[in-house]
């Protein structure tokens, strides 16, 4: 029988346009041919909202195949802990969540924690890592960057310990690249949206276009420099930028509630329902 058929697409679509080892150039290869062979009742379903306009704007696939959902990811059994209140503690935790290792850029996360070292000796911040340290983050630990695994590398975090401390944190700090994480969503970033915790972030059009819809929820950084200075502003202006925290926190109150389960489905339904004359039933 004659069916609509949805492809749900995560991930490896990134490989279509960046990437870097040949492996991941020949899946980025097996996804362009598909691409380009067209079918009735065929249609695309991408799990960002940026890479349905990334896919349509480089003529990868059309508007009329397209459609696209925000990867829901938070877990349903998860209990959700009370953020940090941001007015009880005059030091500033700024934390890297999830697995850390090259591949996120995270060797640059100590680079930046030698620099603010005065900060950290004088107890007003204090960094760390929350999850996995992988093997080649390795030759970059330093004392400034506290770990929750005794330095031990790939050696697993328990999520009883790994929701405590990212509760803990007042801001999230991530470090992809201009072309990571665009056309795959990071369940680590979705950790800071559950938590509640403004970003500090290396800008690219991922998080550029979060922002867009959902307003500002952190700071938006060009330069390892520039994120060392906003951090030098947010510990040394606190009293300032505990009124800007609270406008951020609200944001991603209003955001994370577009993120439920029965939100995501009611606007794929909702999607749907536009185009249905063009879906076999």
């Amino acid at each position: 029988p004659k069916v609509t058929l949805f492809f749900v697409i995560h991930g490896d679509v990134e490989f279509v346009f960046y990437a870097k080892t040949r492996d991941q150039k020949v899946v980025g290869l097996f996804h362009k041919l598909m691409f380009k062979i067209k079918a009735k009742n065929f249609y695309y379903l991408f799990l960002t909202p940026i890479s349905k306009k990334i896919m349509i704007k480089s003529g990868r696939t059309s508007l009329q195949e397209t459609f696209a959902i925000e990867l829901p990811t938070f877990p349903l059994e998860e209990k959700f802990i009370n953020p940090t209140d941001v007015n009880a503690d005059k030091k500033i935790r700024i934390g890297h969540i999830g697995s850390a290792g090259l591949r996120k850029n995270v060797n640059l996360f100590y680079k930046l924690a030698d620099d603010l070292q005065n900060l950290i000796a004088f107890n007003n911040l204090e960094l760390s890592t929350v999850g996995v340290l992988e093997n080649s983050i390795g030759p970059f630990l330093n004392s400034f960057v506290l770990n929750y695994v005794n330095d031990k590398l790939n050696n697993p975090l328990s999520r009883d310990v790994y929701n405590k401390e990212v509760s803990r944190l007042n801001y999230a700090i991530f470090f992809y690249g201009k072309n990571d994480f665009i056309l795959r969503s990071s369940a680590a970033f979705f950790d800071a949206i559950f938590y509640e915790k403004p970003i500090i972030a290396m800008r690219n059009i991922f998080f550029e276009d979060i922002f867009t819809r959902s307003g500002a929820i952190g700071y938006l950084c060009d330069s390892l420099e520039e994120m060392e200075n906003q951090i030098r502003l947010i510990v040394q202006n606190k009293e300032k930028y505990d009124e800007e925290y609270l406008i951020m926190v609200n944001n991603i109150k209003k955001y994370k509630k577009t993120l439920n389960l029965s939100d995501i489905s009611e606007g794929l339904k909702r999607e749907l329902s536009v185009e249905s004359d063009r879906f076999l039933i």
